[in-house]
């Protein structure tokens, strides 16, 4: 398992609230067929659901927090009031339908994606991101590591988010489509950082992901 110090991080210089201009959405809505099904946002990390790992990390750097969920809306409603869901949600039309919908709600220019089963992400990597994209010139950016691209890790200029509606009505549910239609660039996600980006697709990676929480946070 990895150095969990690796979590840990100096914070760099905090995003201002009153310049903020970006909606946080945690993506929640997928089938979670490798947790027998489980509603994957909901599912127990050291007391608490997978989702509100993440909303604690994207609260410090965003003005509001979504969350696009399909199902048992008033458990998600728990962790925040502000819930989104496709428009055919019992379809599972898959994360762009997420954040098409969320898109057309929020009046923000931007908004940053995370997926609800990567609760290890923490602010300060967050806060990097946004820091050192600028949000004024640069275009949509995902976040890349030296193994793979993260492409539900996004930070999305909204009306790039917009044109979601024309692939899907293509039939054509892939986010690195979409991504690269759009032009959509990667940001070099810090070796310190890695570790946090581990996903939760199974019961062992959740176990894991527990005692590498005790031993940063001390639950």
């Amino acid at each position: 398992m990895s150095d969990p110090t690796k979590i840990v991080s100096p914070l760099p210089d905090k995003v201002d609230k009153a310049d903020k201009k970006v909606t946080g959405i945690i993506l929640a809505g997928g089938q979670a067929s490798r947790m027998d099904y489980q509603d994957k946002g909901l599912i127990d990390l050291a007391g608490r659901p997978l989702a509100s790992w993440v909303k604690q990390a994207m609260e410090g750097v965003v003005t509001d927090v979504y969350i696009s969920c399909n199902r048992h809306f008033d458990q998600y409603q728990q962790i925040t009031r502000q819930l989104i869901n496709d428009a055919e949600p019992t379809q599972y039309q898959g994360p762009l339908a997420g954040i098409l919908a969320t898109a057309k709600q929020v009046d923000t220019p931007w908004l940053l994606c995370v997926p609800t089963d990567t609760p290890l992400i923490t602010e300060n990597l967050l806060a990097s991101w946004i820091n050192e994209v600028n949000l004024t010139a640069n275009p949509t950016s995902y976040l890349q590591t030296e193994k793979q691209g993260h492409f539900l890790h996004c930070l999305v200029k909204t009306v790039d988010a917009l044109r979601i509606e024309q692939q899907l009505q293509q039939g054509n549910r892939k986010v690195f489509d979409w991504l690269a239609a759009i032009g959509a660039k990667p940001w070099q996600v810090p070796a310190l950082f890695h570790s946090q980006l581990m996903n939760i697709n199974t019961p062992q990676e959740l176990t894991a992901a527990g005692e590498l929480l005790k031993k940063i946070h001390q639950v």
